[in-house]
C-alpha cells in the first residue's frame, strides 16, 4: 500500500504556477479586500493628521505663505485650541466642501438619463452599427464616451461588450475584457464632459486659492486632453488585443454557442423613436444656449465679454444635469419609463441613492438567480426589493455587488 502510494503521488503532476504578475495581482486583492470601509478610513487618516499635527507642533515646524507671505505655524489639533477650531469648522467644512453641490446636482440630471434607459440605448447603438474590423475599437471608444454614467458604465457597456463580439462571431469573454478595460483605464478621459469634470474643477479650485484667492479652474480645462486621451487610449488597447489577445487560443470564439442575446443589441421601433427624439431635443437645446451666449452683452457672459470665468461655466455642472434630464425625460416618456410627472424626481432620488453605502451578496448563489426572462435579480440590502440590471445582461452574468446601476425592472 505505501508503496502503491508513492507511485500515485509521483505520477501526479504539480499544479502548475501562476505567472508572477498574477500572484502579484492577488496580494494586491488581499490587501486591497482588507481595507476597512472608507468611512471608517476618513476617521482612521483624521487621527493620523491629529498625531502628525502634534509632533510637529511640538518641532516648531512652520511655512512661508505664498498668497500673503506670513508665516503659518503647524497648529496642534489634539491641544484644546485645536480641538476648538476642529469642532468649530466641522459644518463649515462639510458644507462648503466644491464637490458636495456639484455631485448632487449633476447626478439627479445623469441618473434621470441612465434610469430611462436613454444612455444604455446610446451604448447599444455605438457597439452594434460597425462592421467587423472595427468593433474592438468601437467598444474601447464607447468604454471612454461611457464615463457620463459614472459606475453605471460597467453594468451597463461591459456585456454589450461581449454580445457585440459574439454579434460579429468573436469571443465575448475577449467583448467583455475589452469593454472592461476601456471603462477602467481610461476613466474620466473621454471626449465629452462628464460629472467628475465638475468635481475635480471645484477641487482643484480650491486648492488653488490657497496660493491665489482669485484662481479659478474650469471644468473644460482638461477637455481638450481628454478628447486626445480616449483616442489614444482606445488605440493602445485596439492594438494589445489584435496583436496580444486575439492570438490567446483560451479566447477563441466558441461556434455553438447559442446567439440569441445578439438581438438584446438592437432597439426596438419604440426605442429608436425615442433616441431620435431625444437626440433632437438635444440638439434643440443646445442651439438655444448657443444663441443666448453668442451676444458679447449676453448674461451668460463674463466680464469683458469672457466665456472662460463666466456664469455659464460656473454653472456647468447645473448645465450638464438640465441636459441629461431633457434627453432622459424625452426619451423616457417615449419608452414608457416615465409615465407621469412624479417619475421625473424618483428617478433622480434613486441616482441619489448611489451616495449612500449600500451593501450586496458576496456570494452569487445568494446574490442572483436566473429569472424567466433571462435577465439576473440582485438583493442589494436586506430592505431594499430584488432589483435586475438594466440593460439586458446575457443570461450567463450576473449582477455584481452594485447597488447604484441596479434599479427596479
Amino acid at each position: 500500500m505505501t508503496r502503491r502510494s508513492e507511485m500515485t503521488t509521483r505520477s501526479t503532476p504539480a499544479p502548475e504556477e501562476l505567472p508572477r504578475i498574477v500572484r502579484a495581482m492577488a496580494v494586491v486583492e488581499r490587501v486591497g479586500n482588507a481595507l476597512p470601509h472608507p468611512f471608517w478610513l476618513f476617521w482612521v487618516l483624521a487621527a493620523i493628521l491629529g498625531v502628525v499635527s502634534a509632533g510637529l507642533s511640538a518641532a516648531g515646524v512652520s511655512v512661508v505663505s505664498p498668497s500673503d507671505g506670513e508665516t503659518v505655524t503647524v497648529r496642534n489639533l489634539l491641544s484644546g485650541d485645536g480641538l476648538a477650531m476642529a469642532v468649530s469648522t466641522m459644518i463649515d467644512n462639510f458644507a462648503t466642501f466644491p464637490p458636495m453641490a456639484t455631485i448632487v446636482v449633476v447626478i439627479m440630471g445623469v441618473a434621470v438619463a441612465e434610469r430611462t434607459g436613454f444612455l444604455a440605448a446610446v451604448m447599444r447603438v455605438g457597439v452594434s452599427r460597425v462592421p467587423a474590423s472595427f468593433v474592438v475599437f468601437a467598444v474601447a471608444f464607447a468604454g471612454t464616451v461611457a464615463h457620463v454614467a459614472s459606475a453605471a458604465a460597467y453594468i451597463i457597456l461591459v456585456p454589450l461588450g461581449g454580445l457585440a463580439f459574439r454579434a460579429v462571431g468573436r469571443s465575448p469573454i475577449l467583448g467583455i475584457v475589452v469593454a472592461y478595460t476601456a471603462i477602467a483605464s481610461g476613466y474620466d478621459a473621454s471626449p465629452i464632459p462628464t460629472p467628475n469634470d465638475a468635481i475635480f474643477a471645484g477641487i482643484t479650485t480650491a486648492a488653488a486659492r490657497i496660493v491665489d484667492p482669485q484662481a479659478y479652474v474650469s471644468p473644460i480645462s482638461n477637455w481638450f486632453f481628454n478628447i486626445a486621451s480616449s483616442v489614444v487610449l482606445a488605440l493602445v488597447i485596439t492594438a494589445v488585443t489584435r496583436f496580444v489577445l486575439s492570438k490567446r487560443p483560451d479566447l477563441d470564439a466558441d461556434p455553438d454557442a447559442p446567439d440569441d442575446d445578439v438581438a438584446e443589441l438592437q432597439l426596438s421601433p419604440r426605442e429608436r423613436s425615442a433616441l431620435r427624439r431625444a437626440v433632437v431635443a438635444l440638439v434643440a437645446a443646445l442651439v438655444v444656449l448657443v444663441a443666448v451666449v453668442v451676444p458679447a452683452s449676453s448674461p451668460l457672459r463674463g466680464e469683458g465679454g469672457s466665456i472662460v470665468e463666466s456664469p455659464l461655466l460656473d454653472g456647468v455642472a447645473a448645465l450638464v444635469a438640465f441636459l441629461f434630464g431633457l434627453v432622459g425625460i424625452v426619451y423616457g416618456t417615449r419608452v414608457g419609463t416615465i409615465a407621469k410627472p412624479g417619475d421625473v424626481p424618483r428617478l433622480m432620488v434613486e441616482g441619489l441613492k448611489q451616495m449612500r453605502p449600500c451593501w450586496c451578496c458576496s456570494s452569487r448563489s445568494r446574490s442572483s438567480s436566473p429569472t424567466s426572462t433571462g435577465r439576473t435579480s440582485a438583493t442589494c440590502s436586506p430592505s431594499s426589493p430584488p432589483r435586475r440590471c438594466r440593460p439586458p445582461a446575457p443570461r450567463s452574468s450576473w449582477c455584481s455587488c452594485s447597488c447604484s446601476p441596479c434599479s427596479p425592472w
